[in-house]
């Protein structure tokens, strides 16, 4: 390949070992060389179409003959254990994983104008990337190692600083140790002596990184083709911004590589959860395909952000435990303290969205406890509704005491730049409803058998579509007096003036209408056991029938239920039909319900 340099022969070194209190560094000190593919497992051919052509990892036969031999004594020590505790504790297909090798072709899923684009890198700064890993299957942190060197440009890319949050598998240690210390002198194995848990051992790999630009990985990713220019780009732009790439699918079971199917950015609910939400039509409009989307929320798998401006927004909050909350608090700080979240098209980097959580001794009390934390520090008066969506805990006196430092960040930050939540609410996370007083029940209202949510049509029809996070044509709100509210409206029982079936809404404010003459609403959660085996995903608000009370229909007769208008075009509908306790498709679920509400109508 014209312009790269050829690999130097590099027999396996020593590591250095440098000791800092309560961990241990190994820095592997050896010869530079550029990057290359190794036999057998690496098999991925490098182009350079920057303008700079910069130069990439490149590998001499010697080294992948060592490498290939290293690979198997890692092998041969992984599969020592028993394969049900791999699955377990990495909630994949072990067997693929092991199948697509550390090194693969991957699709390139950018936007065809961004195949186009050339960089020019040379003002460009270094990045030191971040992976915290704790007992990760072997070629999934090799695959994520592999696919950077392969596809950073050698002049940017400073360090990969691999955090071991104390692993306890024997190949994750000696025999992952020698394989590193022969790949690239650019990689750094950071042991934690004791489990920190992910947010703290990213912040442990902060502390060690030497270049002015931070990147923030997952240990089960792939980086694309031309990943890291455009994300640099835009940080030139705006240093007081957090970068992020746009995110593919990795399939757990397949380890299939896959675009995203649509345009996203990140949200959340009022229980604090990350969600996706397809690109609202009106920001979509003002978009080219490659153009940089401003987002309210990241997931938190990859991120990048200037070192300088990580810590003068907080960093991570080191009082998190274990897993999950972080993404969404330096979502709030970045936007009330700086100048928010881009999402950049032309990066793409591939994330396994793992069944469930692979986390030993974690329970999603401590996601709520992490939560809590980010609810107390910056949503202000809001934070009610975060309450309303979970259990209301006390919080013990050191939880107060360790927040009163995130807490004066925020009254730092809403000082300098004007700011506090309910702005945010106003000017970034505006499809966030805010639900009536009184709710018991509020958000999208899914159907237990079909998985479709109650929908507003654009005529005012009620239909069952897909469920699509903050939609506001999905967003209902039940309350104490039976009301079933949509936006300022109410569902009531007149029929559809076009056709003889179907519900339709009342296109006038709530205070005008008397509930005694509509009829009141209630969620009858009296359900069957195996309507309670039909539950899916982490939502685990109550399920029931929705009865409307109306003066003179029997109430047996008042079960909201999910009808089909047409089986040849399968047009879904909903009207008020005869209850019968098995008929699936008359239990529905709320997306959030307000914890300690009594019990409306017995």
């Amino acid at each position: 390949m014209a312009g790269v340099a050829t690999g130097m022969k590099l027999g396996a070194t020593k590591p250095m070992i440098y000791y800092f209190p309560g961990m241990l560094i190994l820095v592997f000190m050896m010869t530079v060389f550029e990057v290359g593919v190794l036999k057998n497992t690496l098999s991925l051919k490098i182009q350079a179409t920057s303008i700079d052509r910069p130069t990439y990892l490149e590998l001499d036969v010697v080294t992948m003959e060592t490498l290939s031999r290293h690979l198997r004594h890692i092998m041969e020590t992984e599969t020592r254990m028993e394969i049900n505790d791999l699955i377990g504790q990495n909630s994949l297909n072990v067997k693929e994983s092991h199948k697509s090798g550390i090194s693969r072709n991957i699709p390139d899923t950018r936007p065809e104008s961004c195949t186009t684009i050339e960089y020019s890198i040379e003002n460009l700064p270094y990045v030191s990337v971040i992976i915290p890993f704790h007992n990760e299957l072997s070629t999934v942190i090799l695959r994520t190692a592999h696919s950077i060197l392969m596809r950073t440009p050698s002049s940017l890319l400073k360090e990969i600083i691999l955090v071991d949050d104390a692993s306890t598998h024997d190949y994750l240690k000696t025999p992952l140790e020698t394989y590193i210390s022969t790949l690239s002198p650019k990689i750094k194995l950071l042991r934690l002596p004791e489990r920190s848990g992910l947010i703290r051992a990213r912040l442990h790999g902060a502390r060690l990184a030497t270049a002015e630009v931070l990147f923030f990985l997952d240990a089960h990713c792939e980086v694309n083709t031309h990943w890291l220019e455009p994300l640099l780009l835009e940080l030139s732009k705006d240093r007081d911004v957090l970068i992020v790439p746009a995110i593919d699918r990795i399939d757990a079971h397949t380890m299939e590589y896959s675009a995203m199917d649509r345009a996203y950015r990140g949200t959340f609910a009022w229980d604090l959860e990350y969600t996706w939400q397809i690109v609202p039509n009106k920001q979509n409009q003002m978009l080219t395909e490659n153009s940089p989307i401003f987002s309210p929320t990241t997931v938190g798998c990859a991120m990048l952000i200037a070192k300088e401006y990580f810590y003068h927004i907080g960093a991570f909050d080191s009082e998190m435990n274990i897993w999950g909350g972080e993404n969404i608090g330096i979502s709030f700080r970045t936007w009330l303290c700086g100048h928010g979240i881009k999402i950049v098209p032309c990066s793409r980097v591939g994330h396994v969205f793992r069944p469930r959580l692979p986390y030993k001794n974690f329970t999603y009390h401590v996601l709520h406890q992490n939560l809590r934390r980010v609810a107390e520090a910056w949503m202000g008066d809001y934070k009610k509704y975060f309450y309303l969506s979970t259990k209301n805990v006390t919080l013990g006196a050191e939880e107060k005491r360790t927040l009163r430092a995130r807490q004066r960040l925020a009254e730092r930050c809403r000082a300098r730049t004007g700011r506090d939540f309910e702005w945010y609410l106003s000017h970034v996370a505006t499809d966030i409803i805010i639900p009536p007083d009184g709710a018991v029940h509020f958000g999208q209202v899914k159907n237990i058998a079909s998985q479709g949510c109650l929908t507003v049509s654009d005529i005012g029809h009620f239909t069952v579509a897909e469920c699509a996070h903050f939609t506001k044509s999905q967003q209902f709100a039940l309350d104490s007096t039976g009301r079933l509210i949509y936006q300022d409206k109410f569902l009531i029982t007149r029929k559809n003036p076009s056709a003889s079936f179907g519900l339709t809404v009342v296109d006038a404010p709530i205070k005008n209408y008397a509930t005694e003459e509509l009829g009141k609403w209630y969620l009858d959660t009296e359900t069957p056991a195996f309507i309670q085996q039909l539950r899916t995903g982490r939502i685990k608000t109550p399920v029931g029938r929705l009865r409307l009370q109306l003066k003179g229909v029997p109430a047996a007769s008042s079960c909201l239920t999910q009808l089909t208008a047409d089986h040849t075009s399968g047009e879904q509908y909903v009207d008020l039909h005869q209850c019968e306790e098995k008929q699936v498709f008359q239990y529905w679920q709320f997306y959030h319900h307000v914890h300690g509400a009594d019990a409306m109508f017995n």
